[in-house]
């Protein structure tokens, strides 16, 4: 199973993850931010506190997560 390696947080609510396979791909939040479930990432202040947690799940402040599997389809990471 891949796992993330490194998460840089970019402006305009977008994700750039590079997987343990030296893939990379941008996740674009802004879709996301429109949920009960991300709202709070809205903040900038707090968007930029994510932190990447064993590789698989993207980790903020206030307690939202957000995994691989919700970043690339099962099937591009295995």
């Amino acid at each position: 199973m891949t796992k993330m390696e490194k998460v840089l947080f970019l402006e305009d609510y977008r994700l750039e993850v590079t997987l343990a396979d030296g893939r990379n791909c941008v996740f674009d939040m802004k879709p996301k931010l429109k949920t009960v479930r991300f709202n709070e990432l809205r903040s900038v202040d707090i968007f930029l506190t994510g932190t990447l947690k064993n590789g698989q799940v993207i980790c903020w402040s206030n307690g939202t997560e957000l995994s691989l599997d919700e970043i690339m389809p099962e099937p591009l990471h295995r």
